[in-house]
This record gives structure tokens, C-alpha cells and sequence, in this order.
């Protein structure tokens, strides 16, 4: 693969997607409440104001992203938002997200096993337990975030090519 080849398209759902597809992982579950995790934002590709429930995102490697917010949040999405569902109890959220799980045998959430990358670890141990108590395996996201939203583009790269070259004549001259 090329550099090129490399490059995100900008669209991170379709990245993710791409990603998903290649290591056969179901889908990227993403949840956020109260703005603690921002790879939510970025796996949705906006800033969405307000919210005030816990909202997920699902992304199946094969299909169409769907958004799991509570219905005084769900007009808070902008239009071009993927299709959104609604709950309006905590119940009502879980049965939700058995639906939207069914058949589903593996998920990469915001999860660090053993702490071992701090950064990707958004999401809360009782969260985990939830999506595990629907008989779904859980699985890091690292690998999919770092893909869908933190690729260099080409030109990115190559700044930071023109970056090592610079520092190391400085270094050299020093």
C-alpha cells in the first residue's frame, strides 16, 4: 500500500467501516455522556451541543451507522446525522441496545485492557459490563480510532517529513 492508499478520506464512518470490514470486528460501539469521551465527536465527525443522557453511536463493519440517544437529545443532531433511535428510560436505553445488537458477536469500544493505552480507555467498567452482559465479546477500539480518525493525510505527513529534515540539520549544527 502507498501513502495514498493510506490516506483518510475525511469520512470517518466509512473509515471506520473500512477498518471494521478488514479485521473482522462486528462494529465500533462509541458512547459518550456529559462530553467525557471525544472519540465519540470524532468517530461522528461534529460537535454535537446539549446533550444531556448517555448517547451511543454503532457502526457495523457491514451496514448503516445508527445513533442511540434519549428523545430530549435526539433533535439536538443536525440533519445528515445517521438514523437516530430514541429511549426515554434507562430500560428502555438497554433493550434498545439489545436490538441494536443482536447478532452481534464482537464490539471495539473506548476500552483499554490492562491499561495498556490510557488514552483509548473512555469508556466505564460498568458500561463494559453492560454491552458484555448482552452476550457481546468487547474488544479495544484503539486500533479503528487511530484508523477512522487520527491518520495523517499526505500532505501531513510530509510536513512532518520537512519537520525531521529541518530539526535534524539544527541538531547537527548545534
Amino acid at each position: 500500500m502507498t501513502n495514498n492508499d493510506l490516506a483518510p478520506s475525511g469520512k470517518p464512518l466509512d473509515d471506520a467501516r473500512q477498518f471494521l470490514q478488514s479485521t473482522g470486528t462486528d462494529g465500533w460501539l462509541t458512547r459518550d455522556y456529559r462530553y467525557t469521551n471525544p472519540v465519540f465527536e470524532a468517530a461522528l465527525g461534529r460537535y454535537v451541543e446539549h446533550l444531556t443522557r448517555p448517547v451511543w453511536l454503532w457502526i457495523p463493519s457491514d451496514g448503516e451507522p445508527e445513533l442511540l440517544a434519549h428523545e430530549v437529545d435526539t433533535g439536538r443532531f443536525p440533519a445528515g446525522s445517521p438514523a437516530i433511535s430514541a429511549y426515554s428510560s434507562r430500560q428502555q436505553m438497554v433493550e434498545s441496545l439489545k436490538l441494536l445488537l443482536d447478532g452481534v458477536a464482537s464490539v471495539a469500544m473506548e476500552y483499554s485492557p490492562m491499561y495498556e493505552l490510557p488514552r483509548v480507555g473512555r469508556v466505564d467498567a460498568g458500561t463494559i459490563e453492560l454491552v458484555r452482559s448482552l452476550g457481546v465479546e468487547v474488544v479495544s477500539s484503539g486500533d479503528v480510532i487511530q484508523y477512522a480518525t487520527e491518520r495523517w493525510s499526505p500532505d501531513q505527513l510530509q510536513s512532518h517529513f520537512y519537520a525531521v529534515e529541518a530539526l535534524d540539520r539544527i541538531v547537527k549544527q548545534t
